[in-house]
């Protein structure tokens, strides 16, 4: 509804560009999530519609578009608004989580090989036509628990718990303990917990596994990395 009524976009920019004086800020952030393929030229006007606007300014105002990891609906049609886009962030995360009906990474780098075929490799090289240094990198605070079926790696869920927080799952990682895994493909920590025959596993990033993908961001030459969300680290120091 929104993408197909110009009013309402008017009244969008009018109010946005009111909180961008108010804030004195720098510009926007375009995360618009489950859009649909058939909208996708709605979308596509939408955004060099509000740039343009937000660009007329004395001192422009920068506009950032968020960008799936996997653009299944083929969204964005990144050939019409990259010259409106001053920077995009791929939000890469959620590979798995509480819709899945295996385990594995949050945001493997690579293939983690033991599961789906996806990964932040090959979501960044599917964004063509953007320049490196435009394309700034998600990656996640948090991590993702499952009870399953067993111990296997991946193995099957029975049900899914909760996304634990960068925090709260860094009392994870314990030198010595057998426990806890690391996948070389995707980059990944994992732990398996065994409870009078209740299986349970997390799959999470620590500073370590972070750290790689930061050097990846840097060997890629991309524009940096978009932490999802800072408070999820609580107060922890290790980034």
């Amino acid at each position: 509804q929104f993408l197909a009524s110009k009013s309402a976009q008017e009244n969008f920019t009018n109010s946005l560009v009111k909180l961008l004086k108010q804030r004195d800020a720098n510009g926007v952030v375009l995360d618009f999530e489950n859009i649909l393929g058939s909208d996708r030229n709605l979308f596509t006007r939408f955004v060099i519609t509000l740039s343009q606007k937000l660009k007329k300014f004395a001192t422009p105002y920068e506009c950032m578009v968020c960008l799936y990891a996997i653009d299944y609906n083929k969204v964005f049609d990144i050939a019409a608004i990259d010259k409106y886009v001053d920077e995009y962030i791929l939000m890469g995360y959620d590979f798995y989580g509480s819709f899945s009906t295996q385990t594995g990474p949050v945001a493997p780098l690579h293939d983690s090989k033991k599961g789906q075929n996806y990964s932040l490799e090959y979501a960044v090289s599917s964004y063509q036509g953007i320049a490196a240094k435009k394309l700034i990198l998600g990656l996640p605070c948090y991590g993702a628990k499952w009870k399953t079926k067993n111990s296997a790696i991946p193995s099957e869920v029975d049900e899914f718990i909760s996304s634990p927080t960068y925090a709260s799952t860094q009392t994870e990682v314990q030198d010595g303990d057998l426990n806890i895994g690391f996948d070389h493909n995707a980059i990944s920590r994992y732990k398996i917990e065994e409870n009078g025959g209740l299986s349970k596993q997390i799959w999470f990033d620590d500073s370590t596994t972070l750290a790689l993908k930061f050097d990846w961001v840097k060997y890629k030459g991309l524009g940096g990395i978009a932490p999802w969300t800072l408070n999820y680290c609580e107060g922890n120091k290790s980034l």
